[in-house]
């Protein structure tokens, strides 16, 4: 697509506005716009008139205009409650996102919203003092909103405020701050088709993994270190991947002996959540162990229980593993997460409410539901036009059909977030039964949270005020090991 911009050069702000309803399309950005750039096909000119203050945006088809948007801060009469919205970049946005919804006629779900967290918006608003009325019409008018995106913000929001007040309250009596952790066990049994796992990241076999749990260890006792001087303590472990019990009995053992052996203050009956992940690893075994380390969540994640989408997408499983793997886990684990994603190659909205159909007959604790995203890495994306993929409207229904059933068995949303490249710009969403949220996923998708990540792929995150610094550890197995050993910086961007 081609997009001449005058008066301005944030092309990003206008292309993220144009994947919204060009979601697999190249750019082409003038900043000298000429009426040759607009003669041919489909393209956009974003103008920027200081003096006023005014955005504009207008669709061309072959040198036709065909729609156009006119915004200027004096529009906006919902005073603070617009204010995220009223600075020249996200008013540039917004006239793109008005100006391409009437040359398209699509009606993306989430509006103009294009940011990960749709509900951090709403908090702040909610903090603010705004009543819910008024940010429901803030959102399915100005921003575009469906009324039921604009509901699911809310009310996660409403939850997301208390479970930070509460994990804050589990800190309170020891006077310290409270902390999550995340372990990156970066192995696993196979690639699924939509991983973004690069090759560096690790399929079971020879001394990897040994190596890999020494270099762990190396880098969480120089973070726990840091950690005790700062004052804080765990209110939450998350041990993530990769699938954390493709390891050996042994090595899981040696994992969780690592973790144990911190010297990080922790909470009296504190959250510690391992992703068990592919049913196919799960074991009775593998299970005494995490319950012999005080584990109390974990995650059994079929992703689908339509054998033939298993087959495409690569996981070595069949639906009857998740449900044997699934009443092993109950029988000893309070609370077990269930991950499905909507979406996936091939797949129809009956097959999907087949799988949550499936799902809902386990009587689940907790429940996320992924939007497919195709990643940049993955073999999806290399070869996606090799697979039938589902459309936007296809993938509302599925979300819709998945929050009504889970609705109505009882759990109730508690955190969203987007990534980039979902279909149609649509939401991953946690549901729980009260009492079984997830502190640990609430507070580090609020970031309300300062979470210390270890391991390959790892992401630190400090709240410090209303700044949020962030640490990336490397994604490649071998120089994640090759750096701890020679104790090179970690992070591999700032804040």
């Amino acid at each position: 697509m081609r997009c001449a911009l005058r008066g301005h050069t944030h092309s990003s702000y206008i292309q993220t506005a144009a994947q919204l309803f060009f979601p697999n399309s190249r750019f082409s950005f003038s900043f000298e716009p000429e009426i040759k750039l607009l003669s041919e096909g489909f393209g956009v000119l974003s103008c920027y008139d200081e003096s006023t203050g005014t955005c504009r945006c207008e669709a061309y088809v072959d040198g036709v205009k065909i729609a156009g948007a006119a915004l200027n801060p004096g529009d906006f009469n919902n005073g603070t409650l617009a204010e995220a919205f009223l600075v020249p970049k996200r008013l540039l946005a917004l006239s793109a996102f008005r100006a391409l919804r009437e040359a398209t006629g699509a009606a993306p779900p989430w509006g103009a919203l294009t940011g990960v967290r749709p509900a951090k918006l709403v908090r702040e608003w909610l903090g603010g003092g705004f009543g819910e009325a008024e940010i429901s019409s803030f959102l399915t008018g100005e921003i575009g909103c469906l009324a039921e995106k604009a509901a699911l913000a809310i009310k996660t929001a409403r939850r997301e405020i208390e479970l930070t007040q509460l994990t804050c309250s589990l800190a309170e009596p020891y006077k310290k701050t409270p902390l999550g952790l995340y372990v990156s066990v970066p192995f696993c049994p196979s690639r699924c088709l939509y991983c973004s796992f690069n090759e560096g990241h690790g399929y079971l076999g020879g001394e990897i993994v040994l190596n890999y749990l020494e270099a762990l260890s190396t880098e969480l006792e120089r973070k726990s270190q840091t950690a005790v001087m700062q004052g804080g303590i765990l209110t939450s472990v998350y041990v993530g991947g990769g699938t954390p019990t493709a390891l050996e009995p042994r090595q899981l053992d040696k994992l969780l002996r690592i973790i144990e052996n911190l010297k990080i203050p922790k909470i009296a009956n504190m959250e510690y959540t391992v992703e068990a992940g592919r049913p196919d690893s799960i074991t009775v075994e593998k299970l005494g162990i995490l319950r012999g380390y005080g584990i109390n969540r974990i995650a059994v994640n079929p992703q689908t229980l339509n054998a033939a989408t298993l087959n495409i997408i690569g996981r070595n499983h069949t639906p009857g593993d998740f449900f044997r793997a699934y009443e092993m886990a109950a029988a000893s684990f309070g609370c077990v997460n269930v991950d499905i994603i909507a979406g996936l190659p091939g797949e129809t909205v009956g097959d999907f409410a087949r799988t949550v159909k499936g799902v809902a007959e386990v009587g689940p604790t907790n429940v996320t539901v992924h939007a497919l995203t195709v990643k940049r890495a993955s073999r999806l994306n290399e070869n996606l036009s090799d697979y039938p993929m589902s459309d936007s409207d296809a993938v509302v229904k599925m979300l819709d059909f998945a929050g009504e059933t889970f609705s109505g068995l009882g759990l109730s949303p508690y955190y969203i977030y987007r990534q980039k490249n979902s279909v149609g710009n649509l939401e991953n969403a946690g549901y729980s039964k009260p009492g079984n949220e997830c502190l640990y996923n609430s507070g580090m998708m609020a970031e309300t949270l300062t979470i210390i990540g270890a391991g390959a792929g790892a992401a630190s995150k400090y709240v410090e005020g209303a700044r949020i610094r962030r640490e990336y550890n490397v994604k490649n197995v071998g120089l994640y090991i090759a750096r701890q050993n020679g104790r090179e910086a970690d992070d591999i961007s700032g804040a």
